[in-house]
């Protein structure tokens, strides 16, 4: 008579685990493929903007300046330098 190693109550909780672990695992690709769909669909509907004209854009940033005071002009030696520190 051939005897093993592990009896049966060893083997039956093993394989009990290994099968939740295996359904979780089907749960969790099916997840995933949820969301790389949803993802897929966001990116798709995301790519059907169309891009606006300069005359639409300057048009809209006229409406958004609508009753708002004027800027005051820059001063006619301003550059760069007024930007920044210096960094010496």
């Amino acid at each position: 008579m051939i005897t093993s190693r592990y009896s049966l109550s060893h083997v039956r909780p093993r394989t009990s685990k290994l099968s939740q672990l295996v359904k979780r695992r089907r749960q969790l690709a099916s997840q995933l493929e949820k969301l790389e769909g949803q993802i897929a669909a966001l990116g798709a509907s995301g790519s059907k903007a169309k891009a606006i004209s300069a005359a639409t854009l300057d048009r809209i940033l006229d409406e958004l300046a609508q009753g708002k005071p004027p800027l005051k002009s820059l001063p006619v030696d301003f550059s760069r330098a007024d930007i920044y520190d210096d960094h010496d």
